[in-house]
């Protein structure tokens, strides 16, 4: 039994703990990998774990399809001024850093190139962040996340609870 006791310091450890077994206990979608990722962390909401993404990967050129959650391009153009291109426009290069949600932002489904994607970023071992903010209220995908090339899942709270305020992701 989960019991919450906003007195005890380890508390972010048993709710990381606890939602991942969330995650895992979904009868609605399959996961295949996530036990794979050592570390669960708490963040404010996926942006901070975006943010800590390009940060980590700050000397690479940051890529996306086009329809992807907006605030990446922007952050790109803005915020960095750094070098960025959409998937479709130039070949992959092993200093690439990609951002991929699933499901895709644009349609709610998986990306028609969503598996291509993953295998080539493997083979020229970029990092990538599976993007999953909209994980609890989808249906009917497999999330396989066994691509040595995915470095980070990202998670929001506030898509499926009423949390928005909360910003813990």
């Amino acid at each position: 039994k989960f019991v919450i006791n906003l007195t005890n310091s380890d508390i972010h450890t048993v709710f990381a703990r606890e939602y991942r077994r969330w995650i895992k206990s979904s009868q609605l979608n399959s996961w295949y990998g996530i036990d794979n990722f050592e570390h669960a962390v708490i963040t404010q909401g996926t942006t901070e774990a975006f943010d800590k993404f390009y940060l980590r990967n700050h000397q690479r050129r940051f890529r996306c399809f086009r329809g992807e959650y907006m605030y990446h391009q922007l952050t790109w153009r803005y915020a960095w001024s750094h070098q960025w291109a959409f998937i479709e426009d130039a070949d992959l290069d092993a200093n690439d850093a990609v951002v991929l949600s699933y499901p895709f932002a644009d349609t709610g489904n998986r990306h028609k190139d969503h598996d291509w994607l993953l295998e080539q970023c493997t083979q020229l071992g970029i990092p990538v962040l599976l993007d999953c903010a909209y994980f609890g209220i989808c249906h009917g995908l497999e999330f396989d996340v066994r691509y040595p090339c995915i470095t980070d899942l990202a998670f929001s709270l506030s898509k499926t609870f009423p949390v928005a305020h909360a910003r813990i992701g």
